[in-house]
């Protein structure tokens, strides 16, 4: 049997940007930031005092051939814009940014103060883990903490491939029955994410959280690995773990204790995941209190508005979800009025 791992990725391979050229804008897009390459239709969400005609000029002083390619390189190194994600939809490109003036809005989690004092079984399980990069996948994708049914997933996959191949499950079961017996408390596996140096340690304890997708602390600590200064890296997919506690939490949000790592993620701090931010926010349905607590920041607002604007159809859907939930109303609103209610200059 073939286990099939349920990537969801939203990231454009490398291969289809460094094959873009030169934009060519569209008139009929001039307002919507939208621009053609091809069969390529490219959009740029987030753009409030550059245009993209002044992006494209500012790339070719790096690059006279105006790559795309090369623009992506060079937003943050060149251009210094804060954050920059690229996704990519069939014939579709959307590229978020950040620009350089909001820089100071979208300050990622750098600071781990202290080494944690843990049981000595975790020690070895975290020493276990860091070198299981199959078994971490598996685990994300099967729903390992939270399905008994991974097990046969888990033992089907084993009798099928090599035994140099075949997946360690004793780190696995170990790990899963400390959780659900409380040796290890939710509250020390918060405490490891926000104050352990070791990014293994970090994500460790988001995988073990992962099995309690009702648990407030818990949640909100995975929330904040979102800003984690290496959750870009191969090692940490935490954006995969809030997937997985939303299929499988049966209790409403509560955003309150989320509102401070909430407020950044959604200036634009780490980009990739503002999609699925926008989704938690929505189905913590929100008050008119929680949506001013949270889009405290014109910045934020623009972000926002900029995807419930925008053409791709996809970029909307959340956006759309959360501010319907907040003000049912909303979509009937001229843009000038949409404007005002979000205090959008």
């Amino acid at each position: 049997m073939k286990i099939a791992f349920r990537w969801r990725t939203l990231a454009l391979h490398a291969s289809i940007v460094g094959a873009l050229a030169v934009f060519v804008i569209l008139p009929s897009f001039a307002q919507t930031n939208v621009v053609k390459e091809g069969r390529l239709t490219i959009e740029f969400l987030g753009l409030h005092k550059w245009t993209v005609q002044q992006l494209q000029d500012s790339v070719k002083k790096y690059n006279p051939n105006g790559k795309l390619a090369f623009c992506m390189a060079a937003l943050k190194s060149n251009l210094g814009f804060a954050d920059a994600s690229v996704m990519g939809y069939k014939d579709t490109v959307v590229i978020t940014v950040v620009e350089p003036d909001d820089s100071a809005l979208v300050k990622r989690n750098t600071n781990f103060p202290s080494n944690i004092t843990l049981p000595q079984d975790w020690n070895k399980f975290q020493q276990q883990f860091a070198f299981k990069s199959m078994e971490r996948s598996f685990a994300i994708f099967t729903r390992w903490w939270s399905d008994d049914s991974a097990r046969v997933a888990l033992q089907s996959y084993n009798k099928e491939v090599p035994i140099s191949a075949a997946l360690d499950t004793t780190v696995f079961w170990n790990i899963r029955t400390a959780v659900k017996n409380n040796t290890i408390p939710a509250t020390l596996l918060s405490k490891i994410v926000y104050s352990s140096w070791d990014p293994y340690a970090r994500e460790t304890a988001v995988v073990a959280m992962s099995g309690l997708p009702d648990n407030d602390t818990c949640f909100s600590s995975i929330i904040h690995t979102l800003l984690d200064v290496a959750a870009d890296s191969p090692v940490l997919r935490f954006n995969e773990y809030i997937t997985l506690i939303i299929d499988r939490r049966s209790l409403p949000i509560n955003l309150a204790p989320m509102y401070a790592d909430l407020r950044t993620l959604v200036n634009g701090a780490n980009l990739p995941v503002y999609f699925t931010i926008l989704g938690v926010i929505a189905k913590g349905k929100p008050t008119e209190k929680d949506f001013r607590e949270i889009f405290a920041t014109e910045q934020s607002r623009r972000l926002l508005f900029s995807h419930l604007q925008a053409t791709t159809s996809i970029m909307r859907k959340n956006a759309q979800e959360l501010i319907t939930s907040v003000n049912p109303k909303f979509s009937s609103l001229s843009e000038s009025e949409q404007k005002k209610y979000l205090n959008i200059r």
